[in-house]
């Protein structure tokens, strides 16, 4: 895959500043263009209240949407000075997740940010990385709210299972994947498995290094494992599929996409 364009959204976060800077080093990297998305959300009032809708309601919240619109501009026109390609701006009404999965579908990757539960602004925040891989059919790349990361990967890991997923995401990473060490994982594989070496054989193909591990384990989850090895290797980058189960399932019943977003240490590659 060759990323020529590249989406991220940019909202008044305050880690917002440190995924534009990542997305302008990849789009660097990578000779890509780079378009800031920013949606403007509707105002939203709890049922029992909506009847009683004031005025001075209604001109606060468009007050600190328009504010929060200045706000996002600064910080991408601030961020893409730096930026030798091409950069733009989109600004939608509607919803986040709504916005920025139109937007991914005209894009060859999407970059968002780790929701932060003490910077949420509202329960929807929660569902943007998971509502674009599932909805847009673009990689998406998820960067934590916490550190700061470089695009010039030197180790990587590869959760890989044998699934479609998981096959797309390791062929959407090739361009992140150059010039790193990736380690392919395979966590509790079952013997009718596309086993974790035919994964390296193909990233060789790729002129891109890498070994592999089979682990079978019912001590540690595999969320868990991954997250060990990650730290074991010092991984600027994890790669996997996304909702293998029903995004559904994995809510409510734990999996390890679920797991993955609500504890990652590195950006995570996501392919549905």
């Amino acid at each position: 895959m060759t990323i020529r364009h590249i989406a991220v959204h940019v909202d008044r976060d305050k880690h917002c500043r440190l995924r534009l800077d990542y997305a302008v080093q990849l789009a660097n990297k990578a000779g890509a263009s780079l378009e800031g998305v920013f949606a403007n959300v509707p105002a939203s009032l709890p049922p029992a209240i909506e009847g009683g809708i004031t005025a001075q309601i209604v001109e606060a919240q468009q007050a600190y949407n328009e504010q929060a619109q200045k706000e996002s501009k600064a910080a991408f026109d601030a961020a893409v000075a730096s930026c030798k390609g091409e950069t733009s701006w989109t600004l939608k009404d509607g919803y986040r997740q709504d916005v920025m999965a139109r937007r991914a579908m005209g894009a060859d990757l999407v970059i968002v940010g780790q929701p932060d539960p003490d910077e949420a602004v509202a329960t929807t925040d929660f569902d943007l990385p998971s509502d674009v891989v599932m909805r847009s059919g673009r990689p998406l790349l998820v960067i934590p709210y916490a550190g700061h990361f470089e695009v010039e990967v030197k180790s990587a890991v590869i959760a890989w299972n044998g699934t479609r997923e998981a096959a797309r995401a390791v062929q959407d990473a090739l361009p992140l994947l150059a010039g790193a060490k990736v380690h392919v994982l395979a966590i509790n594989p079952s013997e009718h498995d596309p086993k974790p070496e035919e994964v390296c054989a193909y990233l060789g193909r790729h002129g891109i290094e890498s070994d592999h591990d089979e682990i079978h384990t019912k001590d540690l989850g595999p969320g868990d494992m991954i997250l060990s090895r990650m730290s074991d290797l010092g991984a600027g980058l994890t790669v996997m599929g996304a909702y293998g189960h029903s995004r559904f399932r994995e809510m409510i019943l734990g999996g390890v996409t679920h797991h993955l977003l609500a504890h990652m240490t590195a950006p995570v590659l996501l392919s549905h």
